[in-house]
């Protein structure tokens, strides 16, 4: 917020009965808050890109166990931005261009080994049917979950079970959505598909093995603990 803007303390104010009373804005002011442009996700997704390799060029540089800890924190951030970058790509928030909110939020997903067509598809299940059975979001846990059922979900969580059925959902499936329509799954279509997703991997896992002097058995053992086990 910069100095011309007003504080958040004085878009409010108070009725005669004590209550806080929500700002009213102008349409004006409205649409210039909405307004999307395309300079910061832009850059934000570039940053996000060469953070990616901030982990194996210090690995190169020197190779140890408090580097690789360093890149797996690095890793679990770079992670959070992809995600970021997708969620804002599936509700077209991130660009004026909304062909770049397509191409990012798919890159964007690349990197975190799902394609953002199924991720999308899964978020809008989350909105449609809140808090329902329904609710795609309920993979982690339910909001009425009692103490039980909420350590269950810690142990999903520990052993993978989430993380595998978070995956799952992500893969496209129009046909099997509810309220969604759109041609029926295929094999070569699922596996055309995740093509460049494998492709982004396979450059990542390069990078790695790079990054051990050309090791191949270390390289990918620094994929693997650096990479994959943080994501």
């Amino acid at each position: 917020m910069n100095a011309a803007s007003p504080s958040v303390e004085s878009l409010f104010s108070v009725d005669e009965t004590g209550v806080l009373k929500a700002p009213q804005f102008t349409r004006e002011e409205l649409d210039e808050a909405m307004r999307t442009r395309n300079d910061v996700p832009l850059v934000d997704f570039a940053v996000t890109v060469v953070l990616i390799l901030v982990p194996p060029i210090a690995l190169y540089v020197y190779p140890s166990i408090w580097v690789g800890l360093v890149g797996v924190v690095v890793n679990i951030h770079i992670f959070n931005r992809c995600a970021q970058i997708v969620h804002g790509s599936d509700h077209n928030a991130l660009f004026a261009n909304k062909k770049f909110d397509r191409l990012v939020g798919r890159f964007a997903g690349y990197f975190l080994g799902y394609q953002s067509q199924g991720h999308k598809e899964t978020h809008d299940q989350h909105h449609l049917f809140l808090n329902s059975e329904k609710d795609a979001d309920r993979v982690w846990c339910e909001p009425e979950a009692e103490v039980s059922s909420m350590v269950r979900g810690w142990l999903k969580d520990l052993f993978l079970v989430s993380a595998g059925h978070r995956f799952l959902q992500y893969i496209p499936n129009r046909a099997a959505r509810p309220g969604v329509s759109g041609p029926k799954p295929s094999l070569a279509r699922l596996a055309k598909s995740f093509a460049p997703i494998i492709a982004i991997q396979a450059m990542l896992i390069l990078a790695y093995v790079i990054a051990a002097r050309f090791d191949l058995a270390h390289g990918i053992g620094y994929y693997l603990l650096v990479y994959i086990a943080p994501l």
